[in-house]
């Protein structure tokens, strides 16, 4: 039986894999199995493309086999297949849709055994925001400030504090308190771009599925709380300017 594995990575964009198998649960196994493989031999790579089993949203079978594939505009697919001998291939084409390019790749084979394809639709648009951006967006509004920083400090309260995850939940309430202090102009010692990328660190940490962190302190795509933890890092040294000066000014 044929099926389709769905995904959806890290910036909301889809990955479809079709591959034979005896169930639903044999199908996901097996397309993250051979996509881990294809991942560590590097021919799937870029963060976006690091999926796992919280990426996958669907399986179904493909129940007609014989119909026509398709029409209208041509879009732009790469397809990476492997074969029953671990054997890879990665293709490009333009198809009207995803099963057509499936259908016109394994003409181009000849066959459709023993293969598992993914594809990949290069001409979706990232449907998450840059939280550089919505970091400036969400500073311009005293309103939108408040509540993402009130967001920030309830979402500390719920991390465990044993380990390294003790000092992140002592110092965001901080963080959050320097930002509010600068926004209301009774904090001034801070770059406007040092602001900025804490802001954008703050809204990663209370939504990290609808935001990508771009550019925050030189950090890629990681967890929420990682890039929590590495931004407090960096900013510990302002942190601790700020500790002083509401020391003397209570």
């Amino acid at each position: 039986m044929k099926y389709i594995v769905e995904f959806v990575l890290r910036d909301k964009t889809k990955m479809q894999c079709v591959l034979f198998s005896n169930n639903q649960e044999a199908a996901k196994v097996r397309s993250l199995q051979l996509y881990r493989r294809l991942r560590e031999k590097q021919v799937i790579t870029g963060e976006k493309f690091n999926a796992d089993g919280k990426s996958i949203v669907s399986v179904q079978k493909w129940n007609v086999d014989n119909q026509v594939m398709g029409s209208g505009s041509l879009k732009p697919y790469t397809l990476v297949a492997v074969d029953a001998k671990g054997q890879d291939i990665t293709v490009q084409l333009r198809s009207p849709g995803f099963k057509s390019a499936y259908k016109q790749f394994v003409q181009q084979i000849g066959t459709a055994a023993g293969i598992t394809v993914y594809i990949y639709d290069t001409s979706q648009k990232s449907k998450v925001k840059s939280s550089t951006n919505e970091a400036k967006r969400v500073l311009q509004s005293k309103k939108l400030t408040t509540q993402t920083l009130q967001k920030a400090c309830e979402k500390s309260k719920e991390i465990k504090t044993n380990g390294s995850d003790f000092d992140v939940v002592e110092d965001i309430p901080l963080l959050c308190n320097m930002i509010y202090d600068y926004c209301k102009g009774n904090y001034r010692e801070l770059p406007l771009r040092t602001v900025i990328g804490a802001t954008a660190a703050i809204l990663y940490f209370v939504s990290p599925l609808d935001l990508i962190p771009d550019g925050l302190f030189g950090v890629g795509l990681a967890d929420d709380v990682a890039v929590m933890r590495y931004a407090l890092k960096c900013l510990h040294t302002d942190l601790e300017e700020y500790r002083n000066w509401r020391a003397e000014n209570s």
